[in-house]
């Protein structure tokens, strides 16, 4: 009799292990080196064991006029504002979307063409990863790059950014989930002067799961500087 309560408590704390096990899913966004090191810069637990929640609609994008998209004093973003990068859990081509610059404003709101600026670096490649670990597998990974180029001039002045993207590279998507994900420009930024301006731009990635009981979003945001630099916000 002792040994069947035993073995009966040994069963149910095992049970009790399993369904923890079950219900708990971690989300983790890891940035990747060059050399291939991985480093977790976000993570949180999700209990999947919850009613699921819709998620909260996206205003739609602001009308453009012409391919100006967001108009600062001394800034202008051209550019397509928002698309997806993942619908259904396969890639978008994003080569048919114009990717983000952030140039000089002229009179009238017109822009500076940045083919019309000079001293564009090479393009800056920063490699991310959005994964969705469920029991003992990962439900969801999605590799993705943040490539810019910055550094460009107007009239020897100013540190401007071009050709601002997010890139799909990797997506692998476990039988039963549905991942969406989409970009979107937030918001430019003058980080200078009026005289001798830096651009700045804040992009985000919005992320969708979706199973049969649950529904999860979660966003990233990324400031990116028209000296080079790039930071997870």
């Amino acid at each position: 009799m002792i040994r069947l309560l035993t073995l009966l408590t040994l069963c149910l704390s095992l049970s009790t292990f399993a369904q923890l096990d079950i219900d708990l899913g971690e989300l983790e966004v890891v940035e990747i080196s060059e050399d291939g090191t991985e480093r977790i810069i976000d993570s949180f637990l999700i209990d999947t064991n919850t009613d699921p929640k819709k998620p909260k609609k996206d205003r739609k994008v602001a009308e453009k006029v012409g391919k100006a998209i967001k108009v600062g004093k001394d800034l202008i973003a051209l550019g397509e504002a928002g698309y997806k990068l993942v619908d259904k859990g396969r890639p978008s081509s994003v080569n048919e979307y114009a990717p983000i610059s952030v140039v000089p404003r002229l009179g009238d709101d017109k822009a500076v063409s940045p083919f019309s600026l000079e001293g564009w670096s090479a393009p800056t490649t920063k490699k991310y990863s959005f994964r969705y670990k469920k029991g003992f597998g990962t439900a969801v990974e999605f590799d993705y790059a943040v490539i810019f180029s910055h550094s460009g001039s107007f009239d020897q002045k100013g540190k401007y950014l071009t050709a601002v993207m997010i890139k799909p590279e990797h997506i692998s998507v476990k039988y039963g989930w549905d991942f969406d994900a989409s970009f979107k420009l937030e918001s430019v930024l003058n980080h200078g002067t009026s005289e001798d301006p830096m651009a700045g731009a804040v992009i985000s990635i919005s992320f969708h799961l979706k199973s049969m009981l649950k529904s999860i979003t979660k966003n990233v945001s990324f400031h990116v500087v028209g000296d080079g630099s790039i930071k997870k916000l």
